[in-house]
């Protein structure tokens, strides 16, 4: 293969079906359309030619990913510092967590007290985690939350659910995300 030579989409996926193993030929090929699509996050974007309606890979390009992947399931992967905290705080990769988030284990709060007063102590049980917030970032906190499950539950009614109090501020094929319009 030259480098000026492109792979139509089947093709490619028939090579990293056979380079990786862990996937048939008709995963990987849902995989290549599923990361060409720039709507849906991706931890290594394989560059594609559009041809016509047809998306082309070039083999470097994609022997590139294939190291990648291979070192990225080695561990051996050096991630910048954001990446890496990104991928913590998300769970990325940890048993029930999805790229929204981490599966919700539980919370409590309790009042300390210390020099400068009375303070809330927020502890979060998977990963432990203990916040010290004053009053008043407790209570923006409590409303904030108290705004968006009122909104998922609206939203998540069996009625035709009312969107104008707010707008969207994230919509991909994994997740909309919208917020409390501001008045």
């Amino acid at each position: 293969m030259t480098d000026e030579e492109f792979l139509a989409t089947q093709v490619a996926a028939e090579y990293l079906a056979k380079e990786l193993t862990d996937k048939s030929t008709e995963q990987w090929a849902l995989w290549l359309r599923n990361n060409r699509n720039s709507s849906r996050p991706a931890v290594y974007r394989v560059p594609t030619r559009q041809i016509g309606r047809g998306a082309f890979y070039r083999p470097n390009d994609l022997a590139s990913f294939i190291e990648f992947e291979k070192k990225r399931r080695l561990g051996t992967v050096k991630l910048s510092a954001k990446a890496a905290e990104a991928l913590e705080a998300f769970g990325i990769g940890e048993p029930g967590s999805t790229a929204q988030g981490r599966r919700w284990v539980g919370a409590s709060a309790n009042l300390i007290t210390d020099a400068s007063g009375v303070s809330v102590q927020t502890i979060i049980n998977e990963p432990l985690m203990v916040f010290k917030m004053t009053p008043e970032q407790a209570l923006e906190l409590g409303r904030e939350l108290i705004e968006v499950a009122q909104a998922a539950q609206d939203i998540n009614r069996p009625q035709q659910p009312n969107f104008e109090k707010y707008e969207q501020v994230l919509n991909t094929a994994q997740a909309l995300v919208m917020r409390r319009k501001s008045k």
